[in-house]
């Protein structure tokens, strides 16, 4: 089972803890690892969605 960072709680330890699904969390420690910097700057976040929003929209 993964550890994951500071808690040092297994993903099911996790997911216990805070009610969140196992996959969900998962699926946040993956955008995490893809794009760290988005963790430490709103302004960035913000772009990034409204950029996939229209994306989607225009699709």
């Amino acid at each position: 089972m993964t550890t994951l960072y500071r808690e040092q709680l297994t993903l099911s330890q996790l997911s216990s803890k805070y009610g969140v699904g196992g996959k969900t969390i998962q699926n946040w420690e993956r955008q995490f690892l893809e794009n760290p910097s988005l963790a430490f700057d709103p302004c960035k976040v913000v772009g990034v969605y409204k950029d996939e929003i229209n994306n989607l929209k225009n699709d």
